[in-house]
């Protein structure tokens, strides 16, 4: 079973290859990450292209616009090989034994579709480690899903599922929607109270940086996708960061 690493890339020049070298690092070597700059204005599709020239699995492409996450990852779905996806965002680490867990559970499991694990969450300043806490994996409630983001943004999925599911224009709120669209489909659910991934929140991070304008059309375009796809009204946008 190969996976497919989705690696969305925006102005991570200096942070880049240190996720990718957390991916090269994985005791499970069936996998090629696939990077997409989101036409980022610093050296990170040299950086890429570089890296890509150090191992084959490293497979660079790029935005001909800014277009933002969304765009990138749906464009990283069109050039994925592997049966699996495993998301990572362009700052973060994955442990040594992520993928290798990962490709065991699909394989334990195999009518699994989706698949999230437990993290750790890691504040950073100038390099420095400000405080790190553990996110624990936790079953999907209903209720809770559908006020905030509890379910840690760490997870897999099967490529053909995720290609059932319509394209979603977000700035920020990806994860919680992919979350929300593979659970109100009835897709089959797993996860592990592991570890296995680093988060690392910096003060230019995605869910810190953007703006309330763009919480807010997320907000709009997820309870729009909720009502007219799930004939669901009760949804409350509580900004989940994980």
């Amino acid at each position: 079973m190969r996976l497919s690493v989705i690696l969305p890339v925006y102005n991570r020049m200096l942070l880049i290859r240190h996720s990718i070298q957390s991916l090269l690092d994985q005791t499970f070597t069936d996998f090629e990450i696939i990077a997409v700059d989101d036409y980022s204005d610093d050296s990170t599709w040299e950086v890429l292209n570089e890296l890509q020239k150090l191992d084959a699995r490293i497979k660079p492409f790029r935005l001909k616009r800014h277009a933002g996450i969304t765009e990138a990852i749906k464009t990283a779905h069109e050039q994925a090989q592997g049966d699996i996806c495993v998301k990572q965002d362009s700052d973060d680490l994955s442990l040594p034994n992520r993928l290798e867990v990962i490709s065991a559970m699909f394989e334990k499991y195999p009518a699994m579709d989706f698949f999230y694990h437990s993290l750790y969450q890691t504040y950073t300043e100038d390099n420095d480690i400000l405080r790190r806490s553990f996110l624990k994996a936790l079953p999907i409630e209903r209720e809770k899903i559908l006020k905030e983001q509890y379910i840690p943004g760490a997870y897999a999925y099967k490529k053909n599922a995720v290609l059932e599911i319509p394209y979603r224009k977000l700035h920020c709120s990806e994860d919680w929607m992919l979350i929300l669209d593979f659970y109100l489909r009835g897709k089959n659910i797993g996860f592990t109270d592991e570890g296995l991934y680093e988060y690392i929140l910096r003060p230019d991070s995605n869910s810190i940086v953007s703006t309330p304008l763009q919480y807010k059309e997320d907000e709009d375009s997820m309870k729009k996708i909720l009502s007219d796809e799930y004939n669901i009204q009760d949804f409350t946008y509580g900004q989940g960061k994980i």
